[in-house]
């Protein structure tokens, strides 16, 4: 007879190589046969994921580059009031990350921080921005020096798939950096 090295228990070998009970045996091979199973299924949904990541358009791409940009301008103005209205950061309405001049006017301004603060969703929806008191209160922000620099950037803009990715990347890694310097 010998111990099994699992429950301890004596019990009749049937090779000389054998170290569990026939038990033990079987409930470790279930677990190897789960383990193996999870490996697998974590190796196709990693698959799956490469796969819709290769076929996004360009569209897709920048659709995500925005939502980490806005994350990011929103966490970063936190503490702050509406740009536009000065409602304050703990008004419990929905805060969204307004662009002072529109993307669709200059789109190559969609990534500038200068250009993007917090905005209450009143005035970024049903006012457009509410836009003169935004202008008086971004010149307060950021200077005159930095808004007659927005004012007059009409460079083109045309932004690579590769491009997005990057800037993707780099909002996701300021967003969390902000996020664990404000948990400290």
């Amino acid at each position: 007879m010998k111990l099994c090295k699992s429950c301890k228990q004596p019990f009749t070998q049937y090779n000389t190589i054998q170290a569990l009970c026939v038990p033990c045996a079987i409930v470790k091979g279930k677990k190897k046969t789960v383990k193996d199973a999870k490996t697998v299924k974590n190796a196709q949904k990693r698959e799956l994921i490469a796969a819709k990541e290769a076929i996004k358009t360009r569209r897709e791409w920048m659709k995500e580059a925005q939502q980490a940009f806005n994350a990011y301008i929103r966490a970063r103005d936190a503490d702050m009031p509406c740009i536009s209205c000065d409602k304050p950061a703990s008004w419990n309405g929905q805060w969204h990350a307004s662009h002072y001049y529109a993307t669709s006017i200059r789109p190559n301004l969609r990534f500038n921080e200068n250009n993007v603060h917090k905005a209450c969703s009143v005035c970024n929806n049903y006012m457009h921005g509410n836009l003169t008191p935004y202008r008086v209160k971004l010149i307060l922000k950021i200077g005159i020096e930095l808004m007659n620099i927005l004012d007059k950037d009409t460079t083109p803009a045309k932004y690579t798939i590769q491009d997005l990715k990057e800037i993707k990347a780099r909002y996701v890694k300021l967003k969390k950096e902000l996020d664990c310097s404000m948990q400290d």
